[in-house]
This record gives C-alpha cells, sequence and structure tokens, in this order.
C-alpha cells in the first residue's frame, strides 16, 4: 500500500511539483531521499501536490555535529548535480534573486530554503529533503557568498556555518 500526503497553498506552483520531480530523478537515494511526486493540479486559486508520505521527524534547532555532517554530506552531493544554465530546477523561471546576473558556467544544484524544518530524518537514519520550490543551479560560488552576507549568525549556527563553508571550499578547491 502507498501512502501519499497532500501538499497545498495558494502560493504552490507547478514549478515545486516539477523541481521536487526532478531531484528525485537526479539525486543518490544512498546518501538521501526525495518524496516522489504522483500529481499537480490547481483549483480555484490553490495549488496541490500529491506526493508519497514519507515517515520521520524534524530536529529543531539541529546541534548535534553527526547529524550536522550528515546534512554537509547531502550538501556535498548537491554539488556534484551539475547543470549548464542558471534556472529553475525543472525548467521554469529562477525564483533567486541572482538567478539573471550569473553568466553561462558550470552550476550546482541548490536547495536555496535547508533548514530544519524541510529535513525529515527517517527512523533508518536516511535524510529525505522536502520543499524544493526555490530548487536552481547556481554558481559554485553562490552559497558561500550567500553564508557569509548572514552575518553576525547566533552563536548556535556558527558551528554549522563553519562546516559547510569548509565543504563549499573544498568543493571549489578540488573541483578543476
Amino acid at each position: 500500500m502507498v501512502l501519499v500526503v497532500i501538499k497545498y497553498s495558494p502560493h504552490l506552483t507547478k514549478y515545486e511539483a516539477e523541481n521536487q520531480q526532478k531531484a528525485y530523478e537526479l539525486v543518490d537515494f544512498s546518501i538521501l531521499r526525495i518524496p516522489r511526486v504522483y500529481r499537480y493540479s490547481r483549483d480555484e486559486g490553490v495549488g496541490y501536490i500529491m506526493m508519497e508520505f514519507v515517515k520521520g521527524k524534524t530536529i529543531d534547532p539541529l546541534e548535534d555535529p553527526g547529524l550536522i555532517d550528515r546534512v554537509v554530506k547531502v550538501l556535498n552531493h548537491f554539488s556534484t548535480i551539475l547543470g549548464q544554465k542558471p534556472r529553475n530546477l525543472a525548467g521554469g523561471p529562477c525564483a533567486g534573486i541572482l538567478g539573471a546576473c550569473l553568466q553561462e558556467c558550470d552550476l550546482v544544484l541548490c536547495h536555496l530554503d535547508i533548514a530544519p524544518s524541510h529535513i525529515i530524518w527517517q527512523d533508518d537514519g536516511t535524510i529525505c529533503i522536502v520543499d524544493w520550490e526555490s530548487a536552481e543551479g547556481k554558481d559554485g560560488n553562490f552559497n558561500s557568498l550567500l553564508l557569509n552576507g548572514m552575518t553576525p549568525l547566533p552563536s548556535h549556527e556558527l558551528a554549522q556555518k563553519d562546516r559547510v563553508c569548509r565543504l563549499w571550499y573544498n568543493t571549489q578547491k578540488y573541483a578543476l
């Protein structure tokens, strides 16, 4: 038996459903899971996504260094998924403010909204990422520029920032 969940909102667009489905097709399931999209529809100004139900929990605040390292591994995996044009993951319009400013170059997958509330931790330890509305291909430096611009950060977020910045540094250093 397949369990489904329905996400709905007046602001929910077909691009979020398409982004999530495209991410589902691109990622390595040994690193993370993404709920499969079964259908998108819009009725009377409200968008609906019917998707696979994923059982698990969110952990907020995310303070365990081991769990933070696992999220960094997911972000590292995203940096291996390359594209050629700054665009919405599924080909729709860019949602981010820098989308139109980037020139054609190697771009990496960016979720653009990684937050504890968008990470489902399953009982078997699998990480599941949800809420793909803003996913785009961005210049590999985009994420580190964004993080560096988010200062000052609360003290409980500084350890997370250091790990993520280290990952992005290594991604850029060894990308050649």
